[in-house]
């Protein structure tokens, strides 16, 4: 079991694939962590809120929803090596 601060969420993802977790901490403001300690690898700002997030099924990919109906494809491969490798 690994503790970490408090992980405060709206929204969440899992990839299991690739060990991430992308939450929705504050109003449009993604975390993504590493599942093995909750360490933090990246933090995205949108200039709306959160509507839907969710994890391509190979972990490569992270589609993300405002609710202003703005979509975004975000390459998730980069934090899946950054939470390997750490």
């Amino acid at each position: 079991i690994c503790r970490a601060s408090r992980i405060e969420k709206r929204f969440a993802s899992v990839a299991v694939k690739s060990g991430l977790l992308c939450v929705e901490n504050e109003v449009g403001k993604l975390a993504v962590y590493r599942l093995a300690d909750l360490s933090k690898v990246d933090e995205l700002l949108f200039s709306s809120p959160i509507g839907m997030l969710r994890f391509s099924s190979d972990a490569q990919r992270l589609f993300v929803l405002t609710t202003n109906q703005t979509a975004y494809v975000l390459d998730a491969s980069s934090w899946a090596s950054a939470a390997a490798t750490n």
